[in-house]
């Protein structure tokens, strides 16, 4: 604020009044009416003054001067008063307008540090050496979200922090309040420079980095990192979920490849089996019955059929596990091909019932299937995939009741929903499952078998031909699978859909 009586004393006006009449006033510089009497006695107007015109950008400034009660009613030196006055009044208006100028420079120096502070899209706040607030931007305010009153300058530092304790914002940890305080300003005194992260009760984790300036005050930027650490932790768990991936995807490739492996060395020492020795041994007794030949033979070639079925299965489910590793690599490089036609769903179903049967059989579930008649337009070999994998995950996880398959069709969609008794899956899991290398018992899933891709390909396979993958769950009761298809070609196909 300006001391006015200050100001005209350190311009020499005061001291100047002391001798001469003078007179201040202002005019609009596009030339309004009238003027603004800034200094001085308007009356010196009428007293035959000297009288100088100043040009500033602001205004137009009139500084009129008389000696002190007038001019004399004769005086020889009258025109010397008149130029010594015009010359003491120019330089004290021309002291008075710099110094008006200056201050215009530092406002509107101010004003764009302010507007420069208020675009940052960081919190910025700068307290002064005794730690009360000097200046601090809106973002500020609003990351921690703090009332405006509260930020004034001049509040002391511990009465914000205090306020964000109040409101549950912040969190002193294991520390009191006071000690949380003293702590942190004395990091900031001591060490020049602070780095650290505040996480606000509200989830938001916000990076703080203050630094000492020469003159004792501090400065300090506020940044949002919670987008970037929620970011971070998905990674870090993606990471995990991969390396956990992997060592169950190496156990199911060993396992099949050791079978193959070990039938492939006894099959090339046939001749040391049980069976073979026993027929080597007969051939080797020239009276031999020729039925007791048959018998033993017959004995040796069920051992090697047996082994050869042992072979056949490892490989399958070798081939299928490397399929599956293609079809994730191909879905996340969005190269895999879905060709859609309209079949019908019989030709989608039969084969999943067919082959699954024996296996919900072999562990005493009931598989039950019920199906409308219809067609869908879907890429056949896929959409069977998908059923595959359902009604496969259900029968490997459910220990006991049953394994259900039903199918609706309307005008535009067909729903497959595949249900079970088994142990269900927690509500916080729902959109985890279907993610690449996820699993939710990692135990579980080596027991039953498999690695865990086949919910986030079925997922993919859905999406690619126009459909949707959903599951709902209870705890203790079971889980139902509900996957949605087209019936019909889609008015404007997906360029994309075939490539």
């Amino acid at each position: 604020m300006l001391d006015y009586q200050k100001f005209l004393d350190q311009t020499g006006i005061s001291e100047a009044a002391t001798k001469y009449d003078l007179l201040i006033d202002a005019a609009d510089p596009v030339g309004a009416d009238g003027s603004v009497s800034l200094f001085g006695d308007p009356a010196v107007k009428d007293q035959d003054p000297v009288k100088l015109d100043f040009d500033f950008a602001f205004e137009n400034w009139h500084l009129l001067a008389t000696p002190k009660g007038g001019w004399p009613d004769r005086s020889t030196s009258q025109w010397e008063e008149r130029l010594v006055m015009a010359i003491v009044a120019s330089s004290l208006l021309a002291l008075l307008g710099y110094i008006l100028w200056l201050a215009e420079t530092r406002k509107s120096a101010r004003m764009l540090l302010s507007d420069g502070i208020e675009a940052l899209n960081d919190g910025f706040v700068m307290f002064d050496k005794d730690d009360r607030l000097i200046l601090s931007n809106a973002k500020y305010q609003e990351l921690y979200n703090l009332p405006s009153e509260l930020l004034r300058p001049g509040t002391p530092f511990k009465d914000i922090v205090k306020a964000g304790f109040k409101g549950g914002k912040l969190s002193s940890g294991n520390m009191g309040e006071e000690e949380w305080i003293a702590k942190r300003v004395h990091a900031r005194r001591v060490g020049g420079a602070l780095q650290e992260e505040h996480h606000l009760a509200d989830g938001k984790v916000i990076k703080v980095s203050d630094q000492l300036m020469q003159n004792g005050h501090s400065v300090g930027l506020r940044v949002d990192m919670t987008e970037f650490s929620k970011a971070k932790a998905a990674a870090e768990a993606a990471s995990e979920a991969k390396s956990d991936f992997m060592g169950l995807l190496s156990h199911e490739l060993r396992t099949p490849l050791t079978v193959i492996l070990g039938v492939a060395r006894l099959s090339a020492n046939a001749r040391l089996l049980g069976p073979s020795k026993e027929l080597l041994a007969a051939l080797e007794t020239r009276d031999a019955d020729p039925k007791e030949l048959e018998v033993l033979a017959n004995r040796m070639f069920d051992q090697l059929s047996g082994m050869m079925d042992r072979m056949i299965q490892s490989g399958e489910h070798l081939l299928h596990l490397i399929n599956e590793m293609l079809d994730i690599a191909k879905i996340e490089a969005g190269s895999l091909t879905i060709i859609p036609t309209v079949c019908d769903i019989s030709e989608i179903v039969d084969p999943v019932v067919q082959q699954l049967t024996t296996l919900s059989s072999a562990k005493g579930l009931e598989f039950q299937v019920s199906s409308d008649q219809g067609s869908v337009y879907v890429d056949k070999v896929r959409t069977r995939q998908i059923l595959f994998n359902l009604v496969g995950n259900a029968i490997k996880f459910t220990e006991a009741g049953r394994v259900q398959l039903t199918v609706t069709v309307d005008e535009n969609t067909a729903v497959f929903e595949v249900c079970d008794t088994g142990n269900g899956i927690p509500a916080d899991e729902y959109d985890s499952i279907f993610d690449a290398f996820y699993q939710i018992d990692s135990t579980a899933t080596r027991r039953a078998g498999g690695t865990g891709m086949g919910l986030a390909i079925s997922r993919s396979l859905a999406e690619l031909q126009g459909g949707t993958l959903t599951v709902a769950s209870a705890m203790g009761e079971g889980s139902c699978f509900s996957l949605t298809l087209p019936t019909t070609a889609p008015s404007d196909p997906n360029p994309g859909l075939d490539a």
